[in-house]
């Protein structure tokens, strides 16, 4: 029964791990085009200005400084693609006649892809921050889960330390015990949270109950609260059972510092 408990402790640490970096991946891809398709949409944008204010230009912006400013910004791209592909490791280096070809062909590919964006998307990605703050949401709590499961959870280790060996144990039993008991409460409050949104949501047809400028429902967002302060609390109970058998194996954080400082000052001997 322990071996399939820890088995199944590591199986929903692998899951959680995963959604974490896809959270990670979608989030930073869906504000990374926001801010794309916001600078790439204004036709007056910083270069266009600094350019119009070089030459003393009046109020109006000339068609003529925004095709100067295109230029220079295809000019500084090209050659950051060229010493990117010259300057990068390789057995052979790339020449640079071909460096200059295949990073004007990426600077053209790239310049026909942001425009692609800014014509199929005319309204941008208003929804991309909100929708981001739901995925940080849940990767900040299946993160504090992931942490429960590596044993890097805060504590109050100068307080361990000062116990005496005898009373470490049941200390640390009752410490375990409480803090799954914690858990367990917030899974109920925040059952019941995710509940009330829930029956807003159906009340209202699927038509409520929306973060705002996003599609997706709230209590898809906070859904993941229940879920993981009910890992958490199973976890913590499971080191509640270990530290009464006496096989509880903690992570000392002092000690692995002090370890990785040996280690680097062994290494920078070396």
């Amino acid at each position: 029964m322990t071996a399939f408990l820890t088995r199944l402790d590591r199986a929903v640490y692998r899951a959680e791990r995963s959604l974490v970096v896809a959270g990670l991946v979608v989030m930073s891809a869906v504000v990374f085009l926001d801010v794309l398709h916001r600078t790439a949409a204004d036709p007056d944008g910083l270069l266009v200005r600094l350019v119009h204010r070089a030459w003393g230009g009046g109020d109006a912006i000339a068609d003529s400084t925004r095709t100067v400013a295109l230029l220079l910004g295809f000019a500084f791209w090209w050659l950051v693609f060229a010493f990117a592909l010259r300057s990068r490791k390789a057995d052979r280096p790339i020449p640079a006649g071909r460096a200059l070809a295949v990073a004007a062909g990426i600077t053209l590919a790239a310049y026909a892809g942001v425009r692609a964006i800014v014509a199929l998307f005319p309204n941008g990605f208003i929804w991309s921050q909100p929708f981001a703050l739901v995925l940080l949401l849940w990767v900040g709590f299946l993160g504090a889960s992931m942490c429960t499961y590596e044993d890097k959870h805060l504590r109050v280790e100068a307080a361990e330390r000062a116990l005496p060996e005898a009373a470490r144990r049941p200390v640390a039993v009752v410490r375990y015990l409480g803090t799954a008991a914690f858990c367990a409460f917030l899974v109920v409050a925040s059952w019941k949270y995710m509940v009330f949104h829930f029956e807003e949501w159906v009340a209202t047809e699927h038509r409520g109950g929306m973060f705002l400028g996003t599609e997706v429902p709230r209590w898809v967002g906070f859904l993941v609260l229940p879920i993981a302060f009910f890992v958490m609390a199973a976890r913590f109970a499971g080191r509640a059972v270990q530290a009464a058998r006496g096989t509880l194996r903690t992570r000392d954080a002092v000690a692995d510092l002090v370890a990785g400082r040996k280690a680097s000052a062994g290494g920078g001997g070396a």
